[in-house]
């Protein structure tokens, strides 16, 4: 599929029909979104958008938590050639009235407290960035009627993202359509994941790690995102458990504290079984790095099963991960992706290819293709 604007992206969801493309967890419940049903609802939503007054190049903020209704709205918003303007739903009201005014954004789909989860109104902005009336709330946007995409090329601004980086205040990051799509195109040729793949993504979307790894590269590929209902570790438990996920997207302090949390129950055990435990580790991870053989799943099969049986991929970004810890989840069984990036490049430069981990580096460059990123 030729991906040269998040366009592409979304026209392709029609070929792909009823294969799941979200499962998304609330409550006792598994929802499950078809790629057609994705695609319709996008439609929808734009057509509320359209109708409340959205035009090409206007600036639409998107407040809220994951969930699939931020999926559909942010995609609702560059459908009609606009710029969706991401912002954390936990930023303070001051600091979230700061970056709407420095955004110029007129229009916001907003979370408010008594919505259901990830279900936003429209709601107007005023130049001060206060949020005013509202204009629409979820239901009646989906009752709208569906409205056609409208032709952008590659450097029209798809998201503007707030990053502090390392110096304080949140500063603002213009990625196009073209710069997302160069890196999934530079992702998709490494071959990370595959149509039959389930990705539990327990990290932000406004962040552009998460956004463009964990939500487009899976959307691309035709693989099922999985949304769990908090981000927490019983809520990323059951995801794994209850939806057979093969992959999970993470930063490195969620994969320390999985490993510091089997440590911590294998010690509880007593001498003895620490002892076995390391012993066994050791082995694997010779086995691994000296013969090239994979046999931590088998050693570790009780924590496979514990933790997710078809859990088989871990992929960490966003800070480093130390070199210990990626060998430590290597010997137990995992496979291991680690990355280098900033917001904007959009956000990969470098990642540890598959099959060759050198997690004492930072990787080798992303595909070549990236050189079509601009500066900003």
């Amino acid at each position: 599929m030729p991906l040269n604007t998040l366009h592409d992206l979304i026209d392709a969801f029609d070929d792909r029909g009823d294969a799941p493309a979200l499962l998304s967890l609330e409550g006792e419940d598994v929802e499950t979104w078809s790629y057609r049903d994705l695609r319709a609802r996008i439609g929808h939503v734009a057509g509320g958008l359209k109708d409340a007054g959205v035009q090409e190049e206007h600036f639409v903020a998107l407040v809220a938590e994951n969930s699939p209704a931020w999926i559909v709205g942010y995609f609702a918003i560059v459908s009609l050639g606009a710029t969706a303007v991401l912002i954390d739903h936990a930023t303070s009201e001051k600091e979230r009235q700061r970056l709407l005014a420095h955004a110029g954004a007129r229009l916001a789909l907003i979370e408010t407290g008594d919505a259901e989860r990830g279900a936003p109104d429209l709601r107007r902005i005023g130049d001060d960035g206060h949020i005013g009336e509202r204009l629409a709330g979820w239901s009646t946007l989906l009752d709208s009627g569906p409205a056609e995409g409208v032709a952008v090329n590659a450097d029209r601004v798809a998201s503007l993202l707030y990053t502090s980086g390392t110096t304080g205040t949140p500063k603002g990051v213009p990625l196009t359509h073209g710069n997302f799509a160069s890196n999934v195109e530079g992702l998709l040729t490494e071959d990370l994941a595959t149509p039959g793949d389930r990705v539990v993504l327990p990290l932000p979307l406004h962040h552009a790690y998460p956004f463009t790894v964990g939500m487009l590269t899976t959307f691309a590929v035709g693989a099922t995102l999985v949304m769990p209902e908090r981000i927490a570790p019983e809520a990323i438990g059951r995801a794994l458990h209850e939806t057979d996920a093969t992959i999970m997207v993470g930063v490195p302090r969620l994969f320390t504290a999985l490993l510091a949390g089997i440590e911590a129950q294998v010690k509880a055990r007593g001498t003895t079984a620490l002892r076995l435990y390391r012993a066994m580790r050791a082995l694997s991870l010779f086995c691994k790095r000296r013969l090239g053989i994979r046999i931590g799943r088998c050693l570790f099969r009780q924590l496979h099963s514990r933790f997710g049986p078809s859990l088989r991929l871990l992929a960490s970004g966003g800070a480093k991960l130390e070199a210990d810890t990626a060998w430590s989840l290597e010997a137990l069984g995992w496979e291991v992706m680690t990355g280098y990036g900033l917001t904007e490049t959009s956000p990969v430069v470098t990642f540890t290819p598959r099959g060759r981990p050198r997690f004492e580096t930072a990787g080798k460059p992303l595909d070549q293709r990236l050189a079509k990123l601009k500066a900003l």
